[in-house]
Formats: structure tokens, C-alpha cells, sequence
């Protein structure tokens, strides 16, 4: 179990872990300790498959053009660039990067290569 809480005294924080909490995050947190405290908790409970998971799990939350639109964003090509090669417009570009934003909780393009960084959110292509 995970607990996010607000603002807790060490007494509640004990209680939780007595309870059964696997980890106590008091808000505001940032993303990177949501995201070590998520991979510990996948780690424990999957005996140490906890990045091919938690990665299985958010590629799984995007669509096919999405996970090709972010796969290009990570190779470091713009908006245009990926219209360009995709045959959309910039506009279509724009609608998937919010998409994948939304999706994987972050607000920009270096969250998702600090995400991407953490946790590797597309397997390499087998050429």
C-alpha cells in the first residue's frame, strides 16, 4: 500500500506503516518521488520487475500513433518535424503531445525525457 497524504505528524506516519503502508508521501511531492515510490512498490510486489512494468504499464495507456509520436518527440525531432514524417499536420501533433501528456502526468517535453529517463516508456525497436 501507498499512502498520499497531506501535511502528517510522525505519529500518523507510524500508524500508516504499522497498517501496512509500503511508503508514506506527505503533499506536495514532485513526480520524481512519486514515480521511486512507485517503482519500489512494484519492485516488492513483483519480486524485481518493476520497470518492465510500470513502463509496460504506461506505453499500454497510449495509442499506437501516440507511442509513434512520442518515440520521435524522444529522438529529439520538433513538432514540424514529426508532422513532416508523419503526414500530419502540426496542429495533430500538438492534440497527441497533450494526449500523451495528460496520459503519462506530465506538462511538458522534458518531463517525459525526465520520465523517459526513469523509466524507459518505449522498448528499443528490433530492427
Amino acid at each position: 500500500m501507498l499512502c498520499l497524504t497531506p501535511p502528517t505528524e510522525v505519529r500518523v506516519a507510524v500508524d500508516l506503516m504499522k497498517a501496512g503502508a509500503f511508503e508514506v508521501l506527505e503533499q506536495p511531492f514532485g513526480s520524481k518521488e512519486l514515480l521511486h515510490a512507485l517503482e519500489k512498490a512494484f519492485e516488492k510486489s513483483l519480486g524485481g520487475a518493476s520497470e518492465t512494468a510500470l513502463s509496460s504499464h504506461l506505453a499500454a495507456r497510449l495509442s499506437p500513433r501516440e507511442c509513434t509520436v512520442l518515440e520521435r518527440l524522444l529522438q529529439g525531432e520538433t513538432n514540424k518535424m514529426v508532422a513532416a514524417v508523419l503526414d500530419i499536420s502540426v496542429r495533430t501533433v500538438e492534440f497527441h503531445r497533450g494526449n500523451i501528456n495528460q496520459k503519462l502526468g506530465v506538462s511538458s517535453l522534458a518531463g517525459l525525457i525526465a520520465l523517459n529517463n526513469d523509466v524507459t516508456l518505449l522498448p528499443p525497436e528490433t530492427s
